[in-house]
């Protein structure tokens, strides 16, 4: 279910990290502060002067609107201004500027038309933060005398010498920098603080995409650690247990051992949807990969038993390879990591007058089974409350291979204490494997995915960071946009209606 934006983002991107800013988040940053402005400042007079004054002089009305603005984006020639991009609306607009008496609207002097041509924003992406110069705004205007000018005149008590001195000063200074003052004030997009777990190397390569600004990491980017929590990744439990050994022809030889394993059902996980995000972080395969930290370390372990009939094993749990999947329908990311198991050790008598004397040795392992182990981690975008995207991780599988079992009789006399259990192979199943595989290997495993678990445990975006109003003021509900090809996934945040 690759979304359009996901695929013109790959055939850009490709192997480089990516951050796509929609043209809502960008003409918004812009424009969010113009509304804002408007709402405040239409119908608000201000005295002038401010000690004496003589007159008022407010935002009579203004005729601007988002949806008619027709705010473009455009990029500099390119290689010519790294990292700089602008947003340009072309669409004119009014806003009429009023001078009355002091404290009565009703009573009009002159008013001054401005009518905006074009306002143009220079942006820039540096330091990993996306800033919105103030824009200058190319514009004209007109004043009018009001219609009743005599009247009103006299009404404010002002002569005409008095007005026509204000004329020049309102329409040439007053008004245009209080109607450029209303577009100043831009808020910042702190990437850092939006994108915790990755860092872009200076400048990143700013390529226009769906009305929107691809930020392409050419020069490389940073994984952040401090972003990472692998203590907080949790392994379910896993239950182990030997199953029906089968004897080799001549058991004092060995034979092998099945082991099965439960866990509890996995719970269904979303894979993804065909929502855009409003912001969106693009990670390919290399990325992902070194996201999850192989190779893993060697889980390992020893154990003893001094009785009279006694043993001593050492053994380990080693990874051998892991494999990504951006196509299993059992999560967004299902990685598959295989191990193998080995053991050594001795089996022992302790002998009256003699001491402990050593029957035979064992060998196990499962490497060479061509079936060989591996979990399966299952891994999809979740918000949480306080607005951060995580990668929630869950066990989906383990599978524990058959373990070949060899034995060797270093004193075939001593094999009577073993008669019990049927011999060396016996005594290796009943007493050490049986136990072992019963109440250590669970743990190891769990141990192992935990580990594995936490190298997933990245904070994607934190929207706590980030005024979502940049975005919609509407009342919204902040859901995860997740889509995945067979080499990459784009995790990002989308605005739904409730």
């Amino acid at each position: 279910m690759t979304t359009p934006l996901h695929r013109d983002i790959a055939a850009i991107a490709k192997n480089d990290p990516a951050i796509h800013l929609s043209e809502l988040v960008l003409i918004n940053l812009i424009t969010n502060r113009l509304d804002e402005a408007l709402r405040t400042f239409v119908g608000f007079y201000r005295k002038y002067p401010d000690v004496g004054p003589i007159v008022q002089i407010g935002l009579k009305s203004c005729n601007y609107s988002r949806a008619t603005a027709n705010w473009r984006m455009y990029l500099p020639p390119r290689g010519t201004q790294p990292g700089a991009f602008s947003i340009r609306s072309t669409a004119s607009f009014a806003a009429v500027f009023a001078v009355t008496k002091v404290d009565d609207t009703s009573i009009e002097l002159f008013t001054v038309r401005l009518t905006v041509r074009e306002v143009n924003a220079a942006g820039l992406v540096s330091n990993g933060k996306i800033s919105i110069k103030d824009p200058v705004v190319s514009f004209e205007t007109h004043r009018d005398e009001d219609p009743n000018y005599e009247d009103n005149l006299e009404e404010s008590g002002l002569t005409d010498e008095n007005v026509k001195r204000l004329e020049g000063l309102v329409e040439g200074a007053v008004v245009p920098i209080s109607f450029t003052n209303i577009f100043r004030g831009a808020r910042d997009i702190d990437l850092g603080s939006l994108f915790p777990m990755i860092s872009f190397q200076d400048p990143p390569d700013l390529v226009p995409l769906q009305g929107g600004l691809l930020l392409v990491a050419r020069l490389g980017a940073q994984l952040n650690e401090a972003a990472r929590c692998p203590c907080a990744a949790q392994s379910p439990p896993i239950t182990a247990k030997p199953g029906k050994p089968t004897p080799n022809p001549d058991p004092a030889t060995g034979g092998t051992l099945p082991i099965d394993i439960t866990i509890p059902p996995p719970a269904r996980q979303p894979t993804e949807n065909t929502l855009n995000g409003a912001l969106s972080l693009y990670l390919p395969e290399p990325t992902i990969q070194s996201m999850t930290g192989g190779p893993y370390p060697s889980v390992t372990g020893y154990v003893d038993d001094n009785g009279f009939i006694g043993y001593s094993v050492d053994y380990s749990v080693a990874f051998l390879s892991s494999a990504l999947s951006f196509s299993d329908p059992r999560a967004m990311l299902v990685l598959k990591v295989e191990f193998y198991i080995n053991a050594h050790g001795e089996v022992n008598v302790d002998l009256p007058c003699v001491g402990r004397s050593p029957i035979g040795r064992v060998w196990v392992t499962n490497r060479n089974n061509p079936h060989r182990s591996y979990f399966e981690i299952g891994v999809s975008p979740k918000i949480l409350p306080g607005g951060k995207l995580v990668l929630e991780q869950q066990l989906l599988h383990v599978f524990v291979s058959f373990v070949e079992v060899d034995v060797v009789t270093i004193a075939s006399w001593l094999l009577g204490y073993l008669f019990a259990y049927g011999g060396i192979y016996g005594f290796l199943i009943d007493m050490i494997l049986a136990r072992e595989i019963g109440f250590k290997l669970p743990f190891k495993l769990e141990d192992a995915v935990r580990d594995v678990m936490g190298k997933f445990n990245w904070t994607i975006f934190d929207l706590s960071k980030f005024d979502l109003n940049v975005v919609d003021r509407t009342n919204h509900v902040v859901r995860p946009a997740a889509s995945r090809t067979n080499d990459s996934v784009l995790l990002g945040f989308a605005l739904t209606p409730e």
